[in-house]
């Protein structure tokens, strides 16, 4: 019996080392910490990184919890120190896995332990991951060992929700825990990538093109950091891209014109891609002689036309029209716009507004309801059609606006009609230095980008 016992002493000794190493009070330093994961990871770092980045190249949540996010590599560790410390972690915990897919296993018990709704909510909107599916299946058949009550009530919590209709977000992060340290750490190098900042200009934020600035930055999500500024329209929006506070923008192209005589010394970005068409909506009471908007070349000083806010893009439009047929400057112009100025159409036959958007925009539509007193007249000016840039370019083309966009507005004595109209290109502008630093493929992930928010608005 000795003699057994005297061979068993190694081993004896070799079992108290391990329960030591793994609950000593220094354990959690940041040297032992990675000698943690090191010893209970499958093998250590994944043998092929390579390769496990790639799995996850694509993964949302990463994406998620990367974009804008500055990953400190040097404080990584002493800050899951922080985070693990003061949990009691079973010794049977360390015999499974260190993670669950990306999910660091410390950390899941962690938060699994805590009385916060907020720990219950993270199971919850996460429970369709797959990585966060085996962490359920593994606590639910080690429940007795896990805590049964901890485990019933995490169900019960999870079931409240789901009668009550709450919707999952698998983006949900409990905030008492930075995002992340939920990572096991032989992925956490995948939160060192940088990505690309884009500084993109758009205008107000009533109008589309701050609404497409922001679908564009759910659409570039983790591949691009788009940043959506809010401007007072194209003309700022060039000016603020030569001066370096941009590294893109969406103006019209007529705008682009403009800028350029008013500021020849001064280069504008490279029109890189169209994002659609904007129709000149010219406004006029039903009751207005006037049929065309090139009436207002022979009549212009009876009338009075609304422009816009002084650097949105209808008011840069009429700047641009002016440059291009200068008896429009006979017109006498206000800087207004919106529902405000609409009464005032309705009260006086010698008002009209004009306003540049996409077909059925917010305003538009918004507005359909008075066609009763309001109509779209026509736009044909064939001098204004014939414009072109310095490359030779079409500054506007000759559109219609189908019968029945607007039901009201564009209705005649019987039916609706076709209303001739000039469009004006919406394009997205990119700093040729931004290519420059970050590659000419990015001009390929803009334009599915933008493709793809088409669709979405066509819908």
């Amino acid at each position: 019996m000795l003699g057994a016992l005297k061979k068993m002493i190694p081993f004896i000794l070799l079992f108290f080392y391990s329960f030591s190493f793994v609950f000593s009070s220094d354990y959690l330093s940041p040297e032992k910490f990675k000698e943690y994961y090191k010893h209970f990871s499958d093998g250590g770092e994944y043998k092929k990184l390579d390769e496990e980045k790639i799995k996850y190249q694509d993964d949302e949540f990463l994406n998620f919890i990367s974009y804008d996010f500055h990953f400190n590599k040097k404080n990584y560790f002493s800050r899951k120190e922080q985070f693990i410390k003061g949990g009691n972690y079973p010794q049977w915990l360390y015999k499974g896995k260190s993670h669950f897919e990306k999910w660091d296993t410390l950390v899941l018990w962690k938060i699994y332990q805590m009385e916060d709704e907020d720990a219950s909510l993270f199971f919850y909107h996460l429970q369709g991951d797959k990585g966060i599916k085996k962490w359920l299946k593994f606590i639910k058949k080690n429940k007795q060992k896990a805590g049964e009550e901890h485990f019933l009530q995490l169900d019960k919590n999870m079931k409240a929700y789901k009668r009550a209709g709450l919707k999952r977000n698998k983006f949900y992060v409990p905030r008492f825990i930075q995002r992340d340290l939920l990572i096991h750490p032989d992925l956490a190098l995948f939160l060192e990538k940088k990505l690309p900042v884009l500084r993109l200009g758009t205008a107000s934020i009533r109008g589309m093109y701050y609404l497409f600035g922001k679908m564009m930055q759910d659409s570039l999500r983790g591949k691009v950091n788009v940043k959506v500024e809010i401007t007072k329209g194209s003309i700022e929006n060039f000016s603020m891209g030569r001066e370096g506070e941009l590294d893109a923008y969406i103006a019209q192209y007529d705008s682009r014109r403009l800028f350029m005589q008013q500021n020849p010394e001064k280069k504008v970005f490279n029109a890189v891609l169209p994002i659609y068409e904007e129709y000149l909506h010219f406004l006029v009471p039903r009751s207005s002689s006037i049929k065309t908007f090139q009436d207002l070349r022979k009549i212009g000083s009876r009338f009075t036309l609304f422009i816009g806010e002084e650097g949105s893009g209808t008011s840069s439009t009429w700047s641009a029209i002016k440059l291009i047929v200068p008896e429009y400057g006979k017109v006498k112009t206000m800087n207004s716009g919106g529902v405000s100025v609409l009464q005032k159409l309705m009260q006086n036959e010698n008002y009209a507004l004009i306003f540049v958007g996409a077909p059925k925009s917010p305003f538009m539509n918004s507005i359909d309801n008075l066609g009763e007193d309001i109509r779209i007249a026509e736009v044909s000016d064939e001098d204004l059609l014939a414009a072109r840039d310095e490359s030779g370019r079409k500054i506007y083309d000759l559109k219609k606006i189908s019968r029945g966009t607007y039901k009201k507005l564009q209705s005649g004595m019987f039916i609706s009609h076709e209303i001739p109209t000039l469009a004006v290109g919406a394009f997205f502008f990119l700093s040729p230095e931004w290519i420059e630093q970050y590659g000419e493929e990015y001009i390929d992930l803009f334009q599915s980008s933008i493709s793809e928010i088409r669709k979405k608005m066509e819908e």
